[in-house]
């Protein structure tokens, strides 16, 4: 996957792509289906075809970084160990449960710069491309519908970066593996497009558009776990959890050959959201590469802070920290009470489409890597004593944050 790029983007590319724990879904909870409908219409799918589900789980609106998603919450009192979700095999979205794909041999394309593993991921691509293509016809529609659609992964996820944005936020490692990402991937097209004329038996290969792979790409990239033997699934229903850091991690999961597993790893009470451990030691820029995912309270320090050009003494510096600091609301006294990791970005910022989601976490991992640098000293050395932080605020109304006086105000779009 990584062969032919310059060294230091293979260190970013590599280092976030092999940070992956079992990789699960992707935090931001679909434009396609409400909520609700998503859950209440997936799990009755489920649960005719032999899935057991509790029957205290139901989906609603939760919050996250400010933003309003859908998740996954518990009307019961749980108990540690205690089962969630049992889903068979025969419902999971994974390869060999589509022969006509998997014996399909793809060793012969022309498939510059990927390996064989990248050939047996571009085959559980098509298949779920295939099946998405079906509509209503296709076996794992009442699942597929409530997937998150392109519009949505290119509105939050790096791989979707535009060149405006790489400008204004170039200097950060996770804009320079979304452009290496979109290199990759003209390698998967060109690949895909020798596959389409040489499609052997395989029926509706040549009718899929890329565009329909693209969106295929997304959601395995996403939103699969890892079960065995280095096979990823898509597993419906556990996919509709979103993540949280340490203490708010409260599922854990066990792929068996035959059945996936949720459970509760402790006491959970009644009206708490369900969180999945997507990648409980995985540091922001990991969660962003993985799964578009900014946690503002994550407690891994990110790495590559080196690679970062914070100062303003650089036009790159500059660049950054005016596209940052237009884009959140800066609030120091805030961001200390609540022991967020960057402020929040301001209501605007995520409203301003097609990309305000990106933006906004751009933004966030902007002031996680260079806030420290960006305002005065003292303030920061303070910033998670509120007490203190407050006095020296009052001391220092000149201080160099007062040209943007609230600091933190909203993140999260999207994500799991």
């Amino acid at each position: 996957m990584f062969q032919g790029a310059g060294n230091g983007l293979v260190l970013f590319l590599a280092f976030y792509a092999s940070s992956l724990c079992d990789p699960c879904a992707a935090l931001l909870r679909t434009s396609g289906e409400d909520g609700k409908d998503a859950w209440a219409s997936t799990t009755a799918w489920m649960i005719a075809n032999g899935a057991i589900v509790h029957p205290g789980l139901r989906s609603n609106m939760t919050s996250h970084g400010g933003a309003h998603i859908r998740g996954v919450i518990t009307d019961s009192k749980l108990v540690g160990g205690e089962a969630l979700l049992q889903v068979p095999r025969k419902l999971w979205i994974v390869i060999d449960n589509f022969p006509e794909v998997e014996k399909a041999n793809v060793t012969k394309l022309q498939c510059a710069n990927m390996k064989p593993s990248d050939l047996e991921t571009m085959k559980a691509e098509v298949a779920l491309a295939l099946e998405t293509r079906k509509g209503n016809a296709s076996f794992y529609y009442p699942y597929i519908r409530s997937l998150p659609t392109l519009g949505d992964f290119k509105s939050f996820h790096p791989r979707w970066v535009t060149t405006a944005l790489a400008v204004e936020f170039g200097t950060l490692p996770i804009v320079k593996y979304g452009k290496m990402q979109q290199l990759f991937d003209t390698h998967v097209k060109a690949c895909f497009q020798s596959w389409q004329r040489n499609p052997g038996d395989l029926n509706g290969l040549v009718q899929l558009s890329w565009q329909d792979m693209e969106l295929a790409i997304s959601q395995f990239r996403t939103r699969t776990y890892g079960v065995a033997n280095g096979v990823s699934a898509l597993i419906p229903g556990s996919d509709l959890l979103n993540t949280g850091s340490g203490p708010e991690l409260n599922t854990n999961y066990a792929p068996a050959q035959d059945t996936f597993t949720l459970r509760a790893a402790k006491s959970v009470l009644p009206g708490s959201e369900l969180y999945d451990p997507y990648c409980p030691n995985c540091e922001n820029g990991n969660m962003m590469a993985n799964w578009g995912v900014f946690l503002e309270n994550n407690p891994t320090q990110l790495r590559w802070k080196d690679y970062v050009r914070c100062s303003t003494a650089y036009d790159e510096g500059r660049a950054l920290r005016k596209a940052a600091e237009s884009a959140l609301d800066v609030n120091l006294k805030l961001m200390a009470s609540e022991g967020w990791n960057s402020p929040r970005c301001r209501t605007a910022t995520t409203a301003d489409q097609p990309q305000g989601p990106l933006r906004c976490s751009l933004a966030r991992m902007a002031w996680e890597f260079c806030g420290n640098q960006w305002v005065d000293k003292q303030v920061t050395s303070l910033v998670r004593s509120p007490s203190a932080l407050e006095m020296v605020l009052a001391q220092h109304s000149h201080t160099a944050v007062t040209s943007t006086q609230h600091v933190y105000l909203r993140r999260k779009s999207v994500a799991k």
